[in-house]
């Protein structure tokens, strides 16, 4: 979520944003693969977590997804807030 933040509300990448976000979920493939198949979505692993029974590590898809886009969230806040007071500012 950061990484599309940086892309999509900066100028910094320009035309690179595509490999950034790319290269991000391949990293998070090569990486975390042997630890969750490299699931990102967290509704994509409730399907087999609920027909094979095991739900003793679900929690984690849930909360961390809810936890990491509110931390983000909080981020564009205050990124947009900071902006907004500058702006009106330099029109007093």
């Amino acid at each position: 979520m950061s990484v599309i933040f940086v892309v999509v509300y900066t100028r910094g990448l320009k035309q690179f944003g595509g490999i950034a976000i790319g290269g991000i979920v391949g990293l998070d493939i090569f990486f975390l693969a042997f630890i969750s198949g490299a699931s990102m979505n967290p509704a994509r692993s409730l399907a087999p977590a609920l027909v094979s029974g095991v739900l003793n590590n679900l929690w984690i898809y849930w909360s961390a997804t809810f936890i990491g886009t509110s931390v983000i969230a909080l981020m564009v806040r205050e990124m947009f807030m900071s902006r907004v007071n500058l702006s009106s500012s330099k029109f007093k």
